[in-house]
Parts: C-alpha cells; sequence; structure tokens
C-alpha cells in the first residue's frame, strides 16, 4: 500500500511538472516580410514600407537582418509616415532610436513595431560618392506556445495532490532500504542533481531491484533538470 501511495505521488508531481512546463514551449513559425537586395544610390535613400496601415500585427516581433556588400557601412533609419515626409523633403524629421543606426554594415534583431503607425525602413546614403549594395531579410516571429497558458495553472492541480499524497505515503511504515529510493525519487522530480547522484548510487547496488529504481531516478532527474533549465530560457 504505501508503495501504491509513493508511486501515485511520483507520477501525478511528473505530470504536473510536465503540464507546467509545456505551455511554455514555443512552436517556431516565421513569415517572410522583406526579402529583397536593392542598391542605394550615392547621396540618395531607400524606403520600404507596407502598403497597408497599420503595418504589423500587434505583439507580433520583426526580425531584422541586412547586410550592405563589401562591408560598407550605412545610415538606416525606422520612422513613422510624418517622419518620413519631413525627411524625404530634407526638413528635420524625428526617428525611432531603437532599431535605427548610424553608419552599420550588418543588422541582426528583433524588435516589436508600434501597431498604429505605419512604418519605414529607410537606408541613407546621402553622405557617400559611392552606391551600395543591401541585402536585406526581414521576417516576422509567428511562433506560438505548444499549449495554452491556463494549461500551466491546471498543471498546479497534479503538483500539490501528487505533493499531498508522497506526504501520506512518508508516514506509513517503510524498510530503511526503501527511504534512499523515494528520497531519489523526490529530490530527481524537483530537478536536483542529488537525485541524479542518488540515482547513480542506486544503480551501482547488488539489489536488483535497487538498480532498476536507480536507473528509473537518474532518467528522471536528468529530464526534470532540462526541463527547467529551459523553461528558464523559455520564460
Amino acid at each position: 500500500m504505501k508503495r501504491a501511495f509513493l508511486a501515485i505521488g511520483v507520477v501525478s508531481v511528473i505530470a504536473g511538472v510536465l503540464l507546467a512546463i509545456i505551455p511554455y514551449v514555443r512552436v517556431p513559425n516565421s513569415s517572410v516580410w522583406l526579402n529583397e537586395t536593392f542598391v542605394v544610390p550615392a547621396g540618395r535613400h531607400y524606403c520600404y514600407t507596407t502598403v497597408s496601415s497599420p503595418s504589423f500585427p500587434r505583439g507580433v516581433p520583426l526580425h531584422i537582418t541586412f547586410d550592405v556588400a563589401g562591408a560598407d557601412s550605412i545610415d538606416f533609419r525606422v520612422m513613422n509616415e510624418s517622419s518620413y515626409l519631413e525627411y524625404n523633403s530634407s526638413q528635420p524629421y524625428g526617428y525611432y532610436v531603437e532599431p535605427s543606426r548610424s553608419s552599420i554594415a550588418r543588422m541582426d534583431l528583433r524588435w516589436t513595431p508600434p501597431v498604429d503607425e505605419k512604418i519605414y525602413f529607410v537606408w541613407g546614403n546621402q553622405q557617400s560618392h559611392v552606391s551600395k549594395s543591401i541585402s536585406a531579410y526581414f521576417s516576422l516571429d509567428t511562433s506560438r506556445a505548444l499549449l495554452p497558458s491556463v494549461v500551466a495553472v491546471l498543471g498546479l492541480l497534479p503538483i500539490f495532490g501528487g505533493i499531498a499524497t508522497l506526504g501520506y505515503g512518508a508516514r506509513l511504515p517503510i524498510p530503511p532500504s526503501r527511504k534512499q529510493i523515494i528520497t531519489g525519487y523526490i529530490l530527481a522530480t524537483l530537478g536536483g542533481l542529488l537525485g541524479i547522484m542518488i540515482g547513480f548510487d542506486l544503480a551501482k547496488k547488488e539489489d536488483q531491484v535497487d538498480r532498476f529504481h536507480g536507473k528509473i531516478i537518474s532518467i528522471l532527474g536528468i529530464v526534470s533538470t532540462i526541463s527547467f533549465v529551459l523553461l528558464y530560457f523559455l520564460h
């Protein structure tokens, strides 16, 4: 009976942890917004924008990459429509400080455009006497979560239920030789390196049951640790 309670508790906690992590795993996807090679004449500029306004969907990052041929440099300005009209007529103008750059040969960054503005991307070559070739590739980051975020909240239920079941099972009598196994399962589920060490230690013992649990604990600890690391970087 004690083993049954502990097994149910471990399985519940593992299921809850997986449910809590999966919504933060994103399915990568992108759509090309600009893929073009063009020449900016000497003393002129080149502008690219959308036909309709607003230009971009709300909250979707734009991955901006471009290279100037020959590692030459050029001015890159991002501005709204009114600023571009001022720029085009050689009047004082404003622009978005980010992601605009001066004298840049290569760009590779992500920027979330404002949703209520028509955006103009301008490569300025007014200060040069040489035409410059630009290879630009812009893409919208339309990646999505693997599951809705509400699933992460639902994952808390089996986690707390599993912990309660483990607590109840831990009160029941247990042979001293099995305490290390239970401790290993708990620590491995929480992603602790100590749980992995306990699993390795059990896997070296002569008892067949200890070796079996040792292998399971080791695998569980490695998977849990990797999952928590991925959750930290993907969140």
